[in-house]
């Protein structure tokens, strides 16, 4: 049975989502949230947030890289981001 990620986040508490992804997904970086040049959010966290009006641009990882998502990471994220 394969499970949908936003069902599975709906029983976790964690603050941080952690998504990591390999070669060729799509990912968010938000200038406005974030604090380090290297903060990056996956589909779903991105547009769970409300970026209107926020310096961002979409982004594909390389192959052979391997990307996480910073959502709710307050060493690269604004608290408030």
């Amino acid at each position: 049975m394969k499970l949908c990620l936003h069902v599975v986040r709906q029983y976790d508490n964690e603050k941080v989502c952690g998504l990591v992804w390999t070669a060729n997904f799509i990912a968010y970086r938000c200038w406005t949230c974030g604090i380090s040049p290297c903060m990056s959010l996956c589909p779903d966290c991105f547009y769970e947030a409300d970026h209107t009006g926020h310096n961002f641009n979409t982004l594909r990882s390389h192959a052979g890289g391997v990307g996480l998502c910073d959502c709710g990471n307050e060493n690269v994220m604004k608290p408030e981001g």
